[in-house]
């Protein structure tokens, strides 16, 4: 008999047994990591919602009734939307979020931005669907990276009527609201 052979065939089970471990560790903590960035959105809407229909003042067409919160570098939150179609036919809108390049020190002086990063909204356009005399909740989305400046940081929210948008809604036919949505995030 072959001890040879039989080594081989050995050596080939073992590290292929090791191989599909590592594997599906790998899979494993994916759908962990993916899943647990639903589950916060899902979390935090159900939470909020009724919040937010609460805090409302009647015939608002577009809130951030929670929009200021201290987050530290390195983590992230989620803020409540509402937006209700009072008037427009079409069921389409975009909600855009960008920040505002302002960041207010302390002493309610500009922060000098050159040398840290900004607090970052990794979902710049959403497309959202909302018939006539409904509303949705939907969330803004906010990263503080660990670079981040000290300060509070001012992010825009726009909410535009169609689904072309794909920046800010520049022209006054575009926005549906006269002015942005602002979320205020403040690193410590």
């Amino acid at each position: 008999m072959n001890k040879k052979g039989i080594e081989l065939s050995v050596n080939f089970l073992v590290m292929l047994i090791i191989t599909l471990v590592v594997f599906s560790m790998g899979i494993y903590l994916l759908k962990i990591f993916f899943g647990t960035a639903d589950e916060i959105t899902n979390d935090i809407n159900e939470q909020t919602k009724e919040q937010i229909l609460t805090m409302l003042s009647p015939g608002e067409r577009v809130a951030i009734p929670l929009n200021q919160e201290t987050i530290a570098r390195g983590d992230n939150a989620v803020f409540g939307l509402y937006i209700l179609n009072v008037e427009s036919d079409d069921p389409k809108f975009t909600v855009v979020t960008k920040h505002s390049g302002k960041v207010v020190g302390s002493d309610g002086n500009s922060v000098d931005t050159s040398g840290c990063a900004l607090v970052e909204t990794p979902l710049e356009s959403e497309k959202v669907i909302i018939e006539k005399n409904d509303h949705i909740i939907s969330s803004v989305f906010v990263i503080v990276p660990d670079g981040a400046c000290s300060g509070k940081h001012i992010i825009n929210v726009y909410v535009c009527k169609g689904d072309k948008i794909v920046n800010a809604c520049d022209e006054a036919s575009e926005a549906y609201t006269k002015s942005p949505e602002k979320v205020y995030v403040s690193v410590a």
